[in-house]
């Protein structure tokens, strides 16, 4: 079974190519007031190929991180319990199509 959606997410990112400067600002104002952003929103900052939509992306992510963060840094680490786990993540020895013997308690 798979739980991702990869149709949703191929059509999302190819209806949010090219957006416009308006419509990058736009989402990242509503991004910076931590207000959720829709997929199709999301698609068009990924899609984002113009310099100073870029640089604006990364000056706003940067000022969320440090309202939220500080200048700390921050990291985060998973904590395994078991070595059993239903997920496949590409980085992880633990990953389910990973065979060895597996605990569980």
């Amino acid at each position: 079974m798979e739980w991702l959606d990869h149709k949703l997410i191929y059509d999302t990112l190819e209806k949010g190519q090219n957006p416009t400067t308006d419509e990058v600002e736009s989402i990242l104002d509503k991004a910076y007031k931590r207000e959720q952003l829709s997929l199709l929103e999301v698609a068009k900052l990924l899609n984002a190929a113009d310099e100073n939509q870029i640089k604006n992306i990364f000056n706003i992510a940067g000022k969320i991180k440090d309202e939220i963060y500080g200048k700390r840094v921050v990291t985060f680490a998973p904590l395994y319990v078991s070595n059993k786990c239903v997920n496949n993540c590409k980085y992880c020895g633990y990953r389910r199509d990973n065979k060895f013997d597996r605990k569980k308690k």
